[in-house]
């Protein structure tokens, strides 16, 4: 893992008042020492642009920072992913704003689109043991696309975030992030 993801990872948590659970914390020293047998695997799968990658999910206050060795950073805080890096060709950084049933879309502080999006819906699942929600937003009147969020729900889950699939630039394709428990989880 680069020193530069480290750095990030590290700068990120500190200037947020970062605390970390204890698996993260010896996940992070057992990298810094270069410890092998102690580093554990991740736990989800970004796919973004027709690849898989594996990705690391930090709680983090109220959000989940999900981060991975190619330097790619998402934040996910109350119902959508507000931050990301390392993403688009050229590194850009976005973040999405939520105003009211608007979302807005920044690149480099530059403001790229609005987007009007419904109040989120529970849909129906076939599948036990799992609880979905969705979002249709539109862009210029015409239905564009639905953000998603999949809870695993029951004893073994409590209501538990396993999958996400959101817009996070007007011009990309939407970025899924999936526990890899449930990698072939056919919600999306």
């Amino acid at each position: 893992m680069s020193v530069h993801f480290l750095k990030r990872i590290i700068i990120f948590c500190l200037l947020s008042s970062c605390t970390f659970e204890s698996k993260q914390l010896n996940l992070i020293t057992s990298i810094i020492n270069n410890n092998q047998s102690e580093v554990t695997l991740p736990q989800w799968s970004l796919f973004w642009y027709g690849a898989k990658t594996d990705i690391y999910a930090i709680n983090h206050a109220n959000a989940i920072v999900f981060a991975n060795k190619k330097n790619q950073l998402l934040i996910f805080r109350e119902k959508q992913i507000t931050r990301t890096s390392g993403l688009t060709s050229k590194g850009e950084h976005q973040s999405i704003q939520i105003q009211g049933n608007d979302i807005l879309y920044y690149e480099n502080e530059t403001l790229l689109r609005i987007d009007n999006c419904n109040n989120w819906l529970e849909i129906d699942s076939e599948l036990d043991g799992i609880k979905v929600y969705n979002q249709t937003c539109f862009h210029e009147n015409y239905e564009s696309y639905k953000n998603i969020i999949i809870f695993g729900v029951g004893e073994k889950h409590n209501e538990k975030i396993i999958g996400l699939k959101y817009k996070i630039h007007p011009i990309y394709p939407q970025v899924e992030i999936i526990m890899n428990d449930y990698k072939d989880l056919s919600v999306f």
